[in-house]
């Protein structure tokens, strides 16, 4: 049986620089951060940017639909996105752009 591998071809040097940043910061939260120990703001602002590059607007702990999180609220090339971060693992769960009437403005 032959088996494939996949390659990559990253043509922009900043994606795969802001997915390999996305991928520490992740794994880094994952592993220090257990037992019931929760990431800091300054951690969710991090892992938000590696993910989303642009101007942090704001960054709340908040209870969503019956979940902790951290919402990071980033301006991108005049849109607008908001990161959702689970604050005791530090993953990413949710990356939402706002648009217009969605109240977050």
């Amino acid at each position: 049986m032959k088996r494939s591998v996949a390659t990559y071809s990253y043509e922009d040097p900043m994606k795969l620089l802001s997915l390999t940043l996305s991928t520490i910061f992740v794994l880094y939260a994952q592993s220090s951060y257990s037992a019931g120990k929760s990431i800091s703001a300054d951690d969710a602002k991090k892992i938000a940017l590696a993910k989303v590059p642009g101007v942090v607007k704001e960054v709340e702990r908040e209870k969503e639909q019956g979940r902790d999180e951290f919402s990071v609220e980033i301006v991108k090339d005049g849109k607008t996105f908001e990161v959702h971060i689970d604050p005791a693992t530090g993953n990413i769960f949710n990356v939402e752009e706002e648009t217009a009437g969605d109240g977050h403005e």
